[in-house]
């Protein structure tokens, strides 16, 4: 079993409420209360892209082929975004904000819970 230590530490400005890394481990994925979801490179520490939300990102979730990074907010929305270029794909609006979020096993269908409901 390898060793565990601290590689590097985020360096955000506001409260992280989402993490996802990717299958290779050379990718995480942050979301937080200023309303971005941040792409990381593990290796070096630094921010490789930086999306914006409609409100703060609660709960994150990698597609499969990881190539889309779907993200919950406080602003009712699920947000699909590519993860090589950080476009916005397309945007859900729901009734109520979504506290976690959940892709079926053929990446085809995201759901979405909501607290309470």
């Amino acid at each position: 079993m390898a060793s565990s230590e601290r590689k590097w530490t985020l360096e955000v400005d506001e409260d992280v409420w989402a993490l996802q890394m990717s299958s290779d481990g050379a990718t995480l994925f942050s979301g937080d209360v200023a309303r971005f979801a941040i792409i990381w490179d593990v290796h070096s520490g630094e921010r490789k892209k930086t999306l914006e939300a409609d409100g703060w990102v609660k709960c994150l979730q990698l597609s499969s082929d990881e190539e889309t990074l779907f993200s919950g907010d406080s602003g009712r929305h699920v947000i699909a975004w590519d993860t090589t270029s950080g476009v916005r794909k397309w945007t859900l609006q729901a009734e109520h904000a979504g506290e976690s979020l959940q892709l079926s096993s053929d990446g085809m269908t995201v759901f979405r819970r909501d607290r309470g409901r």
